[in-house]
């Protein structure tokens, strides 16, 4: 045998997530718990000629994860089973909601630890923008929405207008970076997702090589994406 120097690491255990000595419901703050960080292997956006939207040629959609930003809440708020009924109303009708059978499934989240979800941001960075000023003149755009619940990762929906973005990314230098604040202007909502969409609102003319595959744009943009 060989002595290395060093320490062997403790003996894993979940004491500290699952301590609640009152029972009360929600536990109390988990001790222990990872700094809180998500991040994306780079990827390539991908675009499809846009047939459901007017006035829009081409498009690629960027979804971030959904996000836990309250996780120490854990199982305390509006978990709902499979199959459980959603209330909903009929813009017909001026009575109470009523339930419509609706198949719930598991939504899977990210957690990100952080107390009470305070300062955190999603980073979104754009590799490759030799921008070619002719591609303005095709209507080149970039729209960010927001979706959310407060409760229920089932129900999230989108709760802000389409912000334009264009001017974060059109310029001359080679990378670009955007941030987002999660709805509750620093003490976010419990369940947020972002959405970006790069659009081109006219069909190009100009066929450059390597531009254009098929009627599509191909600008090999690369996007990252982080949460911290």
């Amino acid at each position: 045998m060989t002595k290395i120097p060093g320490r062997n690491p403790d003996q894993f255990s979940d004491a500290a997530f699952l301590a609640n000595p009152l029972g009360a419901i929600p536990y109390p703050y988990p001790a222990n718990m990872p700094t809180a960080l998500w991040n994306i292997t780079p990827i390539e956006l991908q675009y499809a000629l846009e047939l459901a939207e007017p006035l829009v040629y081409a498009q690629a959609v960027w979804r971030s994860a959904t996000f836990d930003l309250r996780p120490e809440l854990r199982g305390a708020a509006m978990d709902r089973g499979q199959g459980q009924a959603y209330l909903t109303g009929s813009p017909q009708t001026f009575g109470p909601p009523v339930a419509t059978p609706t198949v719930v499934q598991n939504t899977g989240t990210y957690p990100i630890w952080r107390p009470l979800g305070a300062a955190g941001k999603l980073w979104v960075q754009i590799y490759n923008l030799n921008f070619r000023t002719w591609a303005r003149s095709f209507g080149f755009r970039v729209l960010a929405r927001e979706y959310a619940s407060i409760n229920d990762p089932n129900a999230i929906q989108q709760v802000s207008d389409d912000e334009d973005i264009t001017t974060d990314f059109v310029g001359t230098m080679p990378s670009a970076v955007a941030q987002f604040m999660p709805t509750g202007g620093g003490y976010p909502i419990r369940y947020w997702r972002c959405e970006l969409r790069f659009q081109y609102r006219s069909s190009p003319l100009i066929d450059e090589p390597g531009w254009l595959v098929a009627g599509v744009p191909s600008n090999n943009f690369r996007l990252m994406a982080s949460y911290y």
